[in-house]
C-alpha cells in the first residue's frame, strides 16, 4: 500500500490541493464584489473602505499566495523529480497550507459579507460550506503534519511505533 500511495500521490492525494486552492480563490474574489457592492446603511462608502475590512482582505491575499506559490513548487518537484522522499513532502505540505487556508479564508470571508453571507442562496455561504472540507479532505492536515515530521526528521516511518496499538 506504501508504495502505491508514493507511486500515484500526484493522482491520489494532489488533486485536492488545486481543487481547493480553487474553492479559496473564489471566496476571495466574492468576498472582493460583495465589500465593493455593500454600503453600510447612513455611510457613504462601501465595506471595502472599513480599515479592517481592507487589513483581512490583505491577510487573505497572503494566505491565498503562500498556498499558491506552495502547490506550485510541489508541482514543479513532482514534474523534474518524480516520487523522491522530497516530493511527497512537498505534496504534503500543499495539502495542508491549502487546506488550512481555505478554511481561514472563507471563515473570513462569511464573517465580513455579513448576515447576507449565511443565506443558502449566498455564494459566500457555498463557499465556506465547501472551504470548510479542505482540511478534511485525503490526506487530512494532522496525516500531512505526520509525514512531514518524518521528512523533516529523515525517520523511516517504519523504524517508529504506530500511534495507536494494532489489533491482534
Amino acid at each position: 500500500m506504501q508504495r502505491f500511495r508514493h507511486s500515484y500521490l500526484n493522482w491520489f492525494w494532489g488533486s485536492y490541493t488545486p481543487v481547493y486552492l480553487g474553492v479559496a480563490q473564489a471566496a476571495f474574489d466574492e468576498l472582493r464584489r460583495v465589500v465593493h457592492t455593500r454600503r453600510p446603511e447612513g455611510y457613504a462608502q462601501p465595506l471595502a473602505y472599513h480599515p479592517d475590512v481592507r487589513r483581512h482582505i490583505a491577510e487573505m491575499s497572503v494566505d491565498l499566495e503562500a498556498a499558491r506559490l506552495i502547490t506550485y513548487r510541489s508541482a514543479w518537484l513532482s514534474d523534474k523529480q518524480g516520487p523522491t522522499a522530497e516530493t511527497p513532502a512537498a505534496l504534503f505540505r500543499a495539502k495542508y497550507m491549502v487546506g488550512e487556508a481555505v478554511s481561514r479564508i472563507t471563515r473570513m470571508a462569511l464573517t465580513l459579507g455579513g448576515a447576507h453571507g449565511i443565506f443558502k442562496a449566498s455564494r459566500l455561504e457555498q463557499l465556506f460550506r465547501d472551504g470548510a472540507l479542505g482540511p478534511l479532505q485525503p490526506p487530512p492536515s494532522d496525516f500531512c503534519l505526520y509525514n512531514i515530521g518524518f521528512y523533516e526528521l529523515d525517520i523511516d516511518p517504519t523504524d517508529a511505533l504506530p500511534p495507536m496499538k494494532p489489533a491482534q
